[in-house]
């Protein structure tokens, strides 16, 4: 045979084998798997609402209880597409302590991707018995609304509860709910304002002590009696961490209302205590006007080489958060 005529043969062949594909396909490009072309609503897109016709696609099934394969049963759960009403609430479900190993951590992962026509359901656990399930769908909710999903009135009582010294449930991020609570509400102290007011009455010294930092964050004139006789306490020297430089720039943010309160106290305080009194009582009656002038502050105290003026610089997130206790 011809080289040629071999060409041509392999040449005819290439193109049967090429049309019979195109007829196989119906003349059309092959189209996605089913599981792959339904709707998918993730942690990547959790604000994205599902059609209406069908509310949550169901496109994956749950992974298996992860045992000894935890980290990659997790990471699965949270790129599989969320799925349909029962399996929204299975997910509540699993938020309990119920002693079945991960599925808590899953359940919270697969529940911060839900449109936000679905969060009722987890406002709905909000006031559970179970401490773990409410903590849990507490810190779903802190997740959404830092997205900018909104939430019902409940979500605030609930989150200035958890600033609680005895709220011991261990979350997905590996910790207790008190401190990421307290940044969260520092950011928007403004909607959580009733809900701070009842906790300057909690039995807990923490949730008080964080509630009063918050009000005073928020400039709460209201309050800012009760609030600055609870925070003045903390400026003396103790074995807390961090609690007088909160209490410091917090009294700082009240303004002239804590003027009162600090000259009322500055007898009855230490040599620590007397120095932020004086420090933020200058602050309010004659503020820095330049950097030099607040770098001079600095001298004024030995509480911290972080700040040249904790009552002005403080940062809630570069300072370590105080552990009150009870």
């Amino acid at each position: 045979m011809g080289v040629w005529h071999e060409r041509g043969l392999l040449l005819v062949a290439g193109a049967l084998l090429v049309a019979g594909a195109f007829v196989a396909f119906g003349g059309e490009a092959a189209a996605a798997p089913a599981a792959l072309s339904a709707t998918v609503v993730s942690a990547a897109g959790a604000d994205q609402a599902a059609p209406a016709s069908s509310g949550l696609s169901v496109a994956a099934e749950l992974p298996p209880d992860p045992g000894t394969n935890a980290p990659a049963a997790i990471r699965q759960a949270v790129e599989s597409p969320v799925v349909d009403d029962p399996r929204l609430a299975r997910w509540v479900d699993d938020l309990r302590d119920d002693n079945i190993r991960w599925n808590g951590e899953r359940a919270y992962r697969a529940l911060i991707g839900l449109p936000p026509g679905r969060l009722p359901a987890v406002e709905a656990v909000l006031s559970s018995a179970d401490r773990q399930q409410q903590q849990f769908a507490l810190a779903v909710l802190r997740v959404r609304v830092d997205r900018g999903s909104p939430v019902g009135d409940a979500f605030w009582p609930a989150a200035v509860d958890a600033l609680r010294s005895d709220n011991r449930v261990m979350l997905p991020s590996l910790e207790l709910p008190a401190k990421p609570t307290l940044r969260f509400l520092a950011r928007l102290p403004a909607a959580a304002v009733p809900a701070l007011r009842r906790g300057l009455g909690s039995d807990d010294t923490q949730q008080r002590f964080y509630s009063s930092y918050l009000l005073a964050v928020a400039g709460d004139r209201a309050s800012a009696a009760r609030v600055a006789d609870e925070l003045v306490r903390r400026l003396a020297s103790n074995d807390t961490g961090g609690d007088a430089l909160m209490a410091t720039h917090a009294l700082y943010r009240l303004g002239d209302a804590a003027l009162a309160t600090l000259r009322e106290w500055r007898p009855f305080v230490d040599e620590q205590g007397r120095a932020l009194i004086d420090l933020i009582a200058l602050d309010l009656t004659s503020p820095p006007r330049t950097r030099q002038e607040l770098v001079a502050r600095g001298r004024l105290h030995g509480i911290t080489g972080l700040y040249h003026d904790p009552a002005i610089e403080f940062d809630l997130g570069r300072s370590p958060v105080a552990w009150i206790g009870r």
